[in-house]
């Protein structure tokens, strides 16, 4: 019993010892082999993503902010990731962004979105344009002068609640106002149930907190790739119980089926 004990210890600090080896040498690549390792940039940034994962869950997905404090200290392409250069020069959007760019979507920033079978996250271009061709006649210009009267109606909404509010003397948060205008728009558009955020008291204000708290999600099954797979394992019924924003979710996809 006693062997058997210290055979598995050992099996144990063998393992152990192989995946922080792994690591540095992982990390050591990185840092000094990986094709980016000229790029100016933070060396905990080129080493891991920890790195953009802590700014991007402290205080609110404000690792944007922190880019733009590192392009004033290291110039305007900067290394954000281990795989990743950041520009300033916005002349380089348009460079980088056009109809048929030969720059694809990163998977893993996609990916971590749980939604791989939809025409948003595919990362190829040759699946994703095979995906969008689907989508193309919904959007041609026929279809959105159709739209036209969806979108007045929930802008003339509003208009009606801004002056039935003025003239009580009472506030409206105009940033869940125009959002909730939007939802409403795509909504009815996209699934043919409007979800009527505008004729809510509060604007959809508990729709927006479900779509704010699920984000943080995002950053951490972008480093742990793994544990998304876990999560979305595990049955609705318990998910449930254990996030209200995901509980939300869950029960928006549940009625989204029986429509």
């Amino acid at each position: 019993m006693w062997e058997s004990y210290l055979l598995s210890a050992n099996l144990a600090y063998v393992a152990a010892f192989i995946l922080i080896g792994s690591y540095v040498q992982h990390v050591l690549f990185n840092l000094y082999r990986h094709p980016l390792a000229h790029i100016p940039g933070p060396k905990i940034a080129a080493a891991t993503y920890l790195y953009q994962t802590y700014y991007s869950l402290v205080g609110g997905s404000r690792y944007y902010i922190k880019i733009g404090k590192l392009h004033d200290k290291y110039g305007p392409v900067v290394r954000i990731t281990p795989d990743e250069v950041h520009l300033s020069n916005p002349e380089n959007y348009d460079i980088i962004n056009h109809v048929g760019t030969k720059y694809a979507k990163s998977a893993q920033f996609y990916d971590a979105f749980g939604i791989g079978y939809s025409t948003f996250s595919s990362s190829p271009n040759d699946l994703h344009r095979i995906r969008r061709s689907g989508l193309n006649p919904f959007f041609s210009r026929k279809m959105v002068l159709e739209l036209e009267d969806v979108v007045q109606s929930k802008a003339e909404k509003l208009c009606q609640l801004l002056a039935k509010k003025f003239s009580k003397g009472e506030s409206v948060d105009l940033h869940h106002g125009l959002r909730a205008v939007s939802v409403d728009v795509f909504t009815e558009y996209a699934f043919g149930n409007c979800y009527n955020l505008l004729d809510r008291p509060n604007l959809g204000l508990d729709f927006f907190a479900m779509v704010q708290g699920i984000g943080p999600m995002m950053w951490i099954f972008f480093q742990w790739p793994l544990l998304q797979k876990l999560l979305l394992s595990i049955p609705p019924a318990i998910a449930m119980r254990m996030s209200p924003p995901l509980k939300q979710v869950l029960s928006l996809q549940a009625a989204s089926l029986t429509l």
